[in-house]
């Protein structure tokens, strides 16, 4: 019997929240359609890299990549963010980890190092609807882009991180240099196709972020389940101040709130 390889390589490991309610809401085809997405993205035009891998099986999601001269912690970091905002626009929530390390990820079977320590931050501190970062995957992707694009690919690079309030690093999935799908169909300007800018971008995202957030209010008297909700509200208003972009109150639909 043959010894496993192992490879250096950056790893997600990703947990659907609320997949149970999802099951008892006969939303079957939403949880259907992300695990069917995530596994497409590993085959889609988004990554096109020979060494990516990803496993989905019932509410967990693997991804991987060869680290090589460091462009596999970016591109799993912004494939990550780009999933996550695929998910939201189903309104499924999630939450990860990413880490770096010796890792085995070939034909569905993975294990390792890395996978522990991803596996440890989802599941032991990330609590919250975040994808924690560890530190050096951070510094690592920050040193790749500025070996690429010098100096001023440092403060893009730096800017799809968040420092929260317990001191843990996740990607910024509203930041407008975070990878995503969402785009503005208008500016705030009135233009529509072109002449976005950095508050089109946000608006739009928290249109979704708050879209995804009502489809999953919690039932009553569950409180864990409403921590972890308000979390995500309370991260949605921060980054809208940061902006000065308004904060939406109340339920119902959300269209047109973050733009003012």
């Amino acid at each position: 019997m043959s010894e496993p390889s192992y490879s250096d390589r950056v790893v997600a490991f990703i947990d659907i929240l609320g997949f149970r309610e999802l099951i008892l809401q006969d939303r079957e085809s939403d949880v259907f359609a992300a695990l069917k997405l995530a596994k497409e993205s590993e085959t889609g035009k988004f990554h096109n890299a020979p060494e990516m891998r990803l496993t989905a099986f019932s509410d967990s999601i693997i991804a991987s990549d060869e680290v090589g001269d460091g462009i596999g912690f970016t591109r799993l970091l912004h494939f990550t963010t780009y999933l996550t905002w695929q998910l939201l626009e189903k309104g499924v929530l999630i939450r990860g980890g990413i880490s770096r390390g010796r890792l085995h990820h070939e034909n569905g079977i993975v294990f390792g190092h890395a996978m522990i320590e991803a596996y440890e931050l989802e599941s032991k501190q990330a609590i919250y609807p975040r994808i924690l970062v560890s530190e050096d995957v951070r510094d690592e992707h920050v040193r790749w882009e500025v070996s690429k694009r010098g100096e001023l690919g440092r403060g893009p690079a730096m800017n799809i991180f968040r420092r929260d309030f317990d001191g843990n690093l996740h990607l910024d999935i509203l930041s407008p240099w975070a990878h995503a799908s969402i785009f503005p169909k208008k500016s705030r300007n009135g233009n529509q196709g072109a002449g976005f800018d950095g508050l089109d971008v946000v608006g739009a995202r928290a249109e979704c972020l708050w879209s995804a957030l009502e489809r999953n209010r919690p039932p009553v008297g569950r409180a864990s389940a409403w921590t972890k909700h308000r979390w995500f509200e309370n991260y949605l208003a921060e980054t809208l101040r940061m902006y000065g972009l308004a904060v939406p109150t109340g339920s119902g639909d959300a269209s047109g709130k973050f733009n003012n």
